[in-house]
């Protein structure tokens, strides 16, 4: 019960109030790592020595379950981070990311799921879209990697008068999975190849459900925003039965967010995340899908880069606000006094102004960074020389 009030008054940006909840769960609980990456994903939460002690000594109990002691060594890993006693973090994200026991992930079925979908979707695969237009609201759809600023531009847009946050929703996931089922039922064939088959009134009929299915989410503004990274994937699937919806691609150097991705406890999914190599094939896989829509669906997604947004802010709102379709409100450069409930790992971070600390922090770690870096390879490292 305390580690859930903690979670909740975090996501409430009650600070003080979640550290006490997630102290009184380490106090209960002796051994629930939980509550101690409770307050590591604070961000800025600084522990004692004998905090330390605690956490290694939990992380390093062969008794105690296996997820609590991961959920430890993560803390432990970001308590050395906030200390910059790089060294010692790089060393417990490594132990913390072996400790995973959900690993699931094929570097080389990712690269083969990527290749299908843009052999698919190509252009005139795509001139097929829902009829008549879905009603209801605009989505705006914030996609890309994860720790690539998608909750910063999220809470940006947010503070328009004309925005609704919401949450990281898996409503579309959900609406796929139906629609590859359907499509399995009409045309006997797998998804997304049955995707090409249904008519403009199907496709509309899709896009309706989803706009049905989120409006528990929202209330009565033009926009609303589904920040789902993962939805990158499905561009093609959203230009098709939404025609109107908006796209931003959330995009930061492949070093500081491929280890800023290694070094976060991920409820779940992200099973990518916990080897340094897997890391760079799925970022891979990443740029090759947009890449694709760029090509196939020319102005359709607008690229959003962190680096520019904590360099030239203003400039980079407006933009983004022009993309929109909406008027600039200064409100959108003063985010972080919105009181909006966050529910991602960076709820604390969009609560703060802007900061450039975070550019160029690999760097630092260069040398144990190497597996990362040769899975990227040299020709994508060359893409974001000017973001170093």
């Amino acid at each position: 019960m305390d580690l859930l009030r903690g979670h909740a008054l975090k996501i409430l940006g009650r600070r003080a109030e979640s550290e006490a909840a997630y102290r009184a769960c380490i106090r209960n609980t002796p051994g629930n790592g939980a509550g101690w990456w409770g307050l590591a994903d604070l961000k800025t939460y600084l522990f004692s020595a004998e905090d330390k002690t605690a956490m290694e000594t939990l992380a390093n109990n062969a008794n105690e379950s296996m997820d609590q002691r991961c959920q430890a060594a993560f803390a432990l890993a970001k308590a050395y981070d906030n200390d910059k006693d790089d060294g010692r973090a790089f060393h417990w994200y490594q132990r913390a990311n072996e400790m995973r026991t959900d690993i699931h992930f094929s570097a080389a079925e990712n690269k083969a799921f990527c290749d299908q979908s843009i052999e698919l979707f190509t252009r005139p695969m795509l001139e097929v879209q829902a009829l008549p237009l879905p009603r209801g609201p605009t989505p705006i759809f914030i996609v890309g990697m994860p720790r690539a600023g998608s909750t910063l531009i999220e809470q940006i847009l947010a503070s328009h008068s004309q925005v609704e946050g919401t949450m990281e929703l898996m409503t579309l996931p959900n609406l796929e999975r139906a629609i590859r089922l359907e499509g399995g039922r009409q045309f006997k064939q797998n998804y997304p190849q049955s995707l090409q088959h249904f008519n403009p009134q199907q496709l509309a009929a899709f896009g309706q459900t989803y706009l049905d299915n989120t409006a528990v989410y929202r209330t009565s503004k033009p926009y609303f925003i589904d920040k789902l990274p993962p939805n990158f994937e499905r561009i093609g699937l959203l230009h098709k039965i939404l025609p109107q919806a908006i796209i931003i691609d959330a995009r930061r150097h492949p070093m500081d967010c491929g280890y800023s991705a290694f070094k976060q406890h991920f409820a779940g999914g992200h099973e990518y995340s916990y080897r340094l190599e897997h890391i760079g094939a799925y970022y891979n896989d990443y740029l090759r899908f947009m890449d694709h829509w760029d090509n196939v669906l020319p102005g359709k997604v607008l690229r959003v880069q962190y680096e520019d947004m904590v360099r030239a802010t203003e400039a980079t709102v407006r933009s983004l606000l022009t993309h929109v379709g909406v008027d600039f409100e200064a409100g959108c450069l003063r985010f972080f006094e919105n009181k909006r409930a966050v529910k991602t790992a960076s709820s604390e971070q969009v609560r703060q102004p802007i900061y450039t600390g975070s550019v160029g922090k690999w760097r630092k770690l260069e040398g144990q960074l190497e597996a990362l870096k040769d899975s990227l390879g040299e020709a994508t490292l060359a893409r974001f020389r000017q973001y170093t």
